[in-house]
């Protein structure tokens, strides 16, 4: 069984198909389901006991990327191809160089998303040479 702070109880098979329903529209609030109207937020130690590993994760990944657009954080650049964020201070400087070296590494344009190897776009004009 899972239970809320409120001590409201709910099967671990209902609990996780809730989960998965939010998860999927990208939303980690997984809140107490009582009739009762109560919406207190199921610990994160109860959902560890019904969610699967790769959902607990997902979880995490949706929880963190929300806290990161809350706050608001300015020349913050997100990599195209995994998790990775970095502030980028410099305008100028049009490319993202992933710092997940392990999973992803790849330099992508800051301005159409897509990977570089030796050329990347020019809003202003023609195709750029990276490294140059």
């Amino acid at each position: 069984m899972v239970q809320c702070p409120e001590a409201h109880l709910f099967c671990r098979t209902c609990m996780k198909s809730y989960a998965a329903n939010l998860l999927r529209i990208h939303n980690p609030d997984i809140n107490c389901i009582d009739r009762s109207g109560c919406a207190a937020p199921i610990p994160e130690f109860e959902l560890r006991q019904f969610l699967p590993d790769g959902m607990m994760k997902l979880w995490e990944r949706v929880k963190q990327r929300k806290e990161i657009e809350a706050a608001g954080l300015g020349g913050l650049e997100e990599c195209p191809f995994c998790d990775y964020a970095v502030i980028i201070e410099d305008a100028e400087d049009k490319l993202l160089r992933c710092g997940n070296l392990d999973a992803c590494g790849v330099v992508s344009c800051r301005t159409c998303k897509k990977s570089v190897s030796k050329l990347f776009c020019n809003p202003r004009g023609p195709l750029l040479m990276y490294g140059m």
